[in-house]
């Protein structure tokens, strides 16, 4: 069991950097949706270079994968790289250099995204067409997307701007898991029960099941919740006027912490689970999925790691593992609601 990823608090190291870009489908997934974007708004902006901004560049992948998008579909484009990272930075910069399919033509800038005023072109600031991200932690919402997402997309193209992904939603299912259960109850700290962790599943049981397609027991994955960006522009006016204090309580902190601007990103779910056999809930089994792009030609590009949806829309991904909820007291033999 391993912490999240927290990419906005730690610079993340080039070895971690280096196991995401060995993914055999998750970038190239992102190469269609970008250039099935690239298609749909160059029909209607009347031809024009297209400008695409990949925020949390990382050391390139999504970069390469949006110039080749362009080649691809024969649509020009002018690409920004922004990357808050150090390390990452100077590494994108030699990229820039040295990679012949970059050859100079990606703008870098070095900046957390939320800062970033926009791509200057001839002196002028200007508006982003497409805002491609990969801020997705295991249960979609938990590496800060969409809260950074929210903070630079007052740099996207208020009429055409497209964001990929365009959405993403979080799934879960209870889990029997001794062995993760033991192994926390090995470990020092009371927090221990209060955090989640990735964990790639081996030895665990689904408690609730339902018939598949074929009628075979599959588990019972329900979802949780849904975040859609852009974000429409009144919602993001609103979360601003709370800043500083929640606008319907007049205190300082908003209704769900922080200082009352991130208050229409709270979400909360119930959801009831059968459980048809006689066992113990260690806890709750975390994925997501996503919606890379929707084509106004009704393609559709998706990433998941759900169990029962992974392998129609991201078959042998493995970016993400799932995410382990686990909880300080076992539930047995009794009706779970969570």
């Amino acid at each position: 069991m391993q912490s999240p990823l927290q990419p906005l608090s730690d610079n993340l190291e080039s070895v971690t950097y280096e196991v995401f870009e060995k993914d055999p489908i998750k970038y190239d997934w992102y190469e269609r949706a970008v250039a099935l974007a690239l298609k749909d708004l160059s029909a209607k902006v009347g031809g024009r270079e297209i400008v695409v901004a990949v925020v949390g560049a990382g050391r390139g992948p999504l970069v390469s994968k949006a110039l080749l998008a362009s080649k691809s579909s024969g649509v020009k484009i002018k690409a920004w790289a922004v990357e808050k990272n150090q390390n990452a930075y100077v590494h994108l910069q030699r990229r820039n250099i040295i990679d012949p399919l970059w050859n100079q033509n990606v703008t870098v800038v070095k900046t957390d995204m939320r800062a970033w005023k926009g791509p200057v072109i001839n002196g002028t600031v200007r508006k982003v067409d497409i805002l491609v991200s990969e801020l997705l932690g295991s249960f979609a919402d938990n590496e800060l997307s969409p809260e950074c997402l929210d903070g630079v997309q007052h740099v996207l193209d208020s009429d055409y701007g497209v964001n990929i992904p365009q959405s993403y939603s979080a799934h879960m299912t209870p889990i029997a898991t001794p062995r993760l259960y033991n192994d926390l109850l090995n470990r020092g700290g009371s927090e221990k029960w209060e955090i989640p962790y990735v964990v790639m599943f081996q030895q665990f049981d689904f408690l609730s099941l339902q018939a598949g397609d074929d009628q075979t027991a599959v588990a019972d994955v329900q979802d949780a919740w849904v975040f859609s960006h852009p974000v429409p522009t009144a919602v993001l006016e609103q979360a601003e006027a709370r800043r500083g204090g929640s606008a319907e309580h007049g205190g300082a902190g908003g209704a769900v912490g922080g200082d009352g601007s991130n208050e229409h990103n709270s979400r909360t779910c119930k959801v009831k689970f059968s459980i048809q056999n006689r066992g113990i809930c260690h806890g709750l089994a975390g994925y997501f999925e996503s919606v890379l792009y929707a084509s106004t030609g009704g393609e559709k590009v998706e990433l998941s790691t759900n169990p029962i949806t992974m392998e129609a829309k991201s078959c042998d991904m493995i970016s993400w593992f799932p995410i382990f909820f686990p909880l300080k007291v076992r539930l047995r033999d009794r009706p779970i609601s969570l």
